[in-house]
């Protein structure tokens, strides 16, 4: 972690993003240049077909263009081949060159959808609370930790057995959370892909992204997107003032050094997961034998949430969220102990 925490010094990223993108040009100007020199150099040897070092002078621009070509490419391999054996290259390797590359532009529509409301003088000041009352929150409506069995949604159709509600009592803090927060506030995403999940209905209550979604609304953010992980990372990227990135966690690091409960992560592996930090010690408060850590739910395994035990990155890498309490938000936070209390409608409760 103590080279991480090196790499993410704003002068050393900032010079590495410079030498990228001087190794970047270098090989797009290149090849152009080869051509135009080629060009010209065929040019006057057609023209003076007796000039004798005319075909050795294009030989040897070609070799010299090709020397320089291959710098940027010998570089990237050494540090590549060096790996994480000293501080450069572990720097190398795991800088973004996100002003060399971008690898995501927004296209005109998306940029459009940024403005939720129409008229800023609608949204009013949050009170948000901490990232603890989050963690508090989550651990507090989840029903199961590791090591035990974790509830899976029943199968009663092939259309919406999935995304079935249960009657499992554990269960009944969560729905009202999830219905309170979800169901009156539904995605600001309306594309086709949501509407095909149920997502928009609120039927998705395994679902990873709305299981998460449903505490941040009721504690830190009200409004914070809920149709699915690629879609709350847009949404935290459009909302600096609400949160902070606070680490890019490589495979293999673990989280209990960085994070703090109530953190939103993002574990990128096959695809994207999104799943809350709690903590072990907090989550031995309600379960005493576990060495769960992470509040999450699945959609692919129809599991309802419960706190896993992950403390190290799997997959690829992890982007760790922190909320900063402040900002502007359109929907209201919830009375969340009003909320708690409510009697239960068993009828609702099933499909």
């Amino acid at each position: 972690m103590e080279i991480m925490n090196q790499c993410n010094e704003p002068s050393l990223i900032i010079i590495i993003h410079i030498i990228k993108k001087i190794l970047f040009y270098i090989q797009m100007l290149v090849p152009i240049l080869l051509i135009i020199w080629g060009s010209i150099g065929f040019i006057k040897l057609v023209k003076s077909p007796e000039e004798k070092n005319g075909t050795k002078k294009i030989i040897n621009k070609f070799l010299a263009a090709v020397v320089v070509f291959m710098i940027p490419v010998i570089v990237n391999a050494t540090m590549y081949l060096v790996g994480e054996k000293t501080k450069i290259s572990n720097c190398w390797n795991s800088a973004e060159s996100k002003i060399m590359m971008p690898t995501y532009i927004p296209t005109k529509k998306e940029k459009e959808k940024k403005k939720i409301i129409k008229n800023p003088d609608s949204y009013e000041i949050g009170t948000a609370s901490t990232g603890l009352e989050t963690a508090k929150l989550a651990l507090r409506v989840v029903p199961t930790a590791t090591p035990e069995k974790s509830l899976h949604t029943p199968k009663s159709n092939e259309e919406n057995g999935a995304w079935c509600k249960t009657k499992d009592e554990r269960l009944y803090n969560y729905f009202k959370i999830m219905d309170e927060t979800i169901g009156k506030y539904p995605s600001h995403d309306n594309n086709n892909h949501s509407r095909k999940q149920g997502i928009n209905n609120n039927n998705a209550y395994a679902s990873c992204a709305q299981a998460v979604a449903g505490i941040v609304r009721a504690t830190v953010d009200p409004d914070f997107e809920s149709g699915s992980p690629d879609l709350e990372l847009d949404y935290l990227k459009q909302n600096e003032e609400k949160w902070n990135l606070v680490a890019r966690l490589k495979a293999g690091e673990r989280y209990d050094s960085i994070c703090q409960p109530g953190d939103v992560i993002f574990l990128e592996k096959f695809s994207n997961h999104v799943m809350i930090y709690i903590g072990n010690e907090l989550v031995r408060e309600k379960f005493p034998n576990s060495n769960g850590d992470m509040y999450e739910a699945s959609y692919s395994e129809d599991r309802y949430p419960t706190i896993t035990h992950h403390e190290i990155v799997y997959g690829t890498y992890a982007r760790i969220y922190r909320a900063t309490g402040e900002g502007k938000f359109y929907y209201p936070f919830i009375d969340i102990e009003k909320t708690l209390s409510n009697p239960v409608d068993l009828n609702k409760q099933m499909c």
